[in-house]
């Protein structure tokens, strides 16, 4: 995880340089540009390669067109999910496994429509009755756990949220239900990563135990300019 400002521009390939350029507010296209060149410099670092053979493939499987889960090229056995809150960027990798990683702000605004979107109905009577003081945080828990679910599945928000159930925020963090698909608990691992009073972030992989190691990126960034 980062919140180091953007380095390395010259890192985003033709089409990532395309989607910056689309973004309307200098705070976003600073917030990709940092989420793509950390990808680049992670991966680089676990390749043993320059970042700039890394290359990073967004071909959609139904379209073609570059908006696709991405991949990095040559390497099929690698999965890597980024996600970025604010100033904060968080990429995760694995091999031989597909993962998910979601980060959001501790004081992010929350609608008070939005858990009705978001939550189950088991999780809206748990939030509900949590102390008032709690249910900002307790949301927010519940929030990125099924986002990282839902980007290790591939399937983003072409899933509503309220189908999955996970475990209350005060437990070990577990895929608990996912309507219509009995045999997904059983299948993915999830835990809550390491948090400090601006952010709260969860990771979630199938098809094995998560054993997680979680690192700094300032230091890989810094590497770039040298």
């Amino acid at each position: 995880m980062t919140d180091s400002p953007p380095t390395q521009a010259h890192l985003l390939d033709p089409i990532e340089r395309k989607r910056r350029a689309d973004y309307r507010w200098a705070t976003d296209r600073d917030a990709f540009t940092l989420g793509v060149v950390t990808t680049r410099a992670v991966l680089a670092a676990h390749l043993h390669v320059p970042p700039e053979r890394v290359v990073i493939d967004r071909t959609c499987g139904d379209c073609a067109r570059p908006h696709g889960r991405p991949r990095v090229l040559g390497n099929p056995d690698i999965d890597f999910s980024v996600t970025h809150s604010g100033g904060c960027v968080a990429v995760a990798f694995a091999t031989g496994r597909t993962i998910g990683v979601d980060v959001e702000r501790r004081d992010r605004t929350v609608r008070a429509a939005l858990p009705d979107v978001v939550l189950s109905a088991t999780e809206r009577a748990t939030l509900g009755g949590m102390p008032p003081a709690h249910q900002r945080p307790g949301f927010l828990r519940y929030w990125v756990r099924k986002e990282a679910v839902l980007k290790a599945t591939g399937h983003g928000l072409r899933v509503p949220m309220a189908h999955l159930t996970v475990s209350p925020p005060h437990e070990d963090p577990r895929l608990i239900r996912w309507a219509g698909r009995p045999d997904l608990p059983s299948q993915l691992d999830l835990v809550d990563l390491q948090s400090d009073k601006v952010y709260v972030a969860s990771l979630a992989m199938i098809g094995g135990r998560l054993r997680t190691q979680e690192f700094d990126a300032r230091a890989i960034l810094a590497s770039l300019a040298e």
